[in-house]
């Protein structure tokens, strides 16, 4: 095919994919799995008051500190609690969320919240842990940086870090101690305010090791 041709097919293909987005889909690569996120929400700056903003207010239950857990009753009798520390405006950040129920984990949620569960939405309570493992291993197998480790009754998914979220990482376990999955627990490793994390860790850390050498320095010159 000589080069004007093939120039020729790119604006036509461009042309019918602006009439019909449809026809671009073959191309597309495939959406990687939001292990980082909750119901759309980022993990690492969730708050309590913005999952309250999509779930309703959830019922005030003892947390790890003051007024810090929530609990929800879903749809399906499914439960959802989470427990928050750090502030963030006029609310906690989340750092735990345990979710267990039974049936499809989307029929818990309402069919716009469903959507942003991301591959949750393909699980289901009392899935053996080999299914849960081979649709995990589907949905993380383009991710970077993502660790699977499988044990006799717990799947565990650890997230590497992301300093966008100053967050140093999030971890998934899937329980099956019942002989099936009855629990996800989210642990958020979310770190106080104005800590850096990251690539921006490292460089902080290398600055104040300068500094104290330099300090070092000064001090055995004035002695």
């Amino acid at each position: 095919m000589s080069g004007q041709m093939l120039k020729h097919v790119c604006v036509l293909y461009f042309i019918l994919a602006l009439w019909n987005p449809a026809i671009s889909l073959a191309i597309r690569p495939k959406p990687r799995a939001k292990l980082g996120m909750f119901l759309g929400q980022p993990l690492g700056s969730l708050t309590t008051a913005q999952l309250e903003k999509i779930l309703g207010p959830g019922e005030e239950e003892l947390g790890g500190h003051p007024k810090s857990g929530r609990y929800w009753k879903l749809r399906n009798g499914a439960t959802l609690s989470t427990d928050a520390f750090y502030p963030k405006g006029s609310s906690l950040v989340i750092y735990n969320i345990w979710l267990q129920g039974k049936g499809t984990i989307s029929s818990g949620f309402t069919p716009s919240e469903a959507k942003r569960l991301g591959f949750l939405s393909l699980l289901h309570w009392d899935a053996s842990l080999r299914d849960v493992e081979h649709l995990l291993r589907k949905a993380v197998e383009s991710c970077k940086g993502v660790r699977l480790v499988t044990a006799s009754s717990v799947i565990r998914l650890t997230l590497p870090a992301r300093a966008a979220y100053n967050l140093d990482a999030v971890e998934m376990d899937f329980d099956f101690s019942a002989g099936a999955l009855s629990r996800i627990r989210w642990v958020v490793d979310v770190p106080e305010p104005g800590v850096r994390k990251g690539a921006l860790a490292v460089v902080g850390h290398r600055w104040q090791g300068v500094c104290n050498a330099l300090q070092l320095v000064s001090m055995l010159v004035a002695a």
